[in-house]
């Protein structure tokens, strides 16, 4: 694996854009059509110019060169970074170390170069939680567990 990765993105995205106003039922807040847009036209873009790259499981800099725009300057960087975990170029972007945004006047796409920095730490890869021991009906543990449950004092 190369110690720098880079790649071409065709256009920003703002972070401000990402969600929508309406929530969920359970107090979620939506992508918004626009984000799921560029967040595939982008995907399918970035996995061409980056195929044969492994996945990337150490912490890394990233450096973003864009046009200048009138977005807050940390802007572009959380839908990259999630652009990058959604395609697999990383494992997580929570591994990202140190962030540098640069607009230059004679780029009209966004440039983004990751430096990997297997030197320090990394933050291990998202994993699902699962619970100990499930807390509803009997048919849910296993009959071999109920019997040691009792004679444990638990009721099950």
């Amino acid at each position: 694996m190369d110690d720098v990765v880079s790649f071409h993105v065709a256009r920003p995205f703002s972070a401000n854009r990402m969600y929508s106003r309406q929530t969920t039922k359970r107090g979620r807040r939506n992508l918004t059509r626009e984000y799921k847009a560029w967040r595939d036209e982008m995907g399918w873009a970035l996995k061409m110019e980056t195929s044969g790259v492994t996945p990337i499981a150490c912490r890394y800099d990233m450096t973003i060169e864009l046009c200048p725009t009138r977005m807050d300057t940390d802007n572009p960087v959380k839908p990259i970074g999630d652009l990058m975990q959604s395609v697999g170029l990383v494992t997580n972007d929570r591994n990202l170390h140190a962030f540098n945004v640069t607009p230059t006047d004679d780029r009209d796409d966004v440039l983004v170069v990751l430096t990997l920095r297997p030197d320090l730490p990394a933050r291990r890869a998202k994993v699902k939680r699962r619970t100990a021991l499930p807390t509803w009906g009997k048919a849910r543990v296993a009959p071999g567990l109920v019997a040691a449950y009792r004679r444990a004092g638990v009721r099950v």
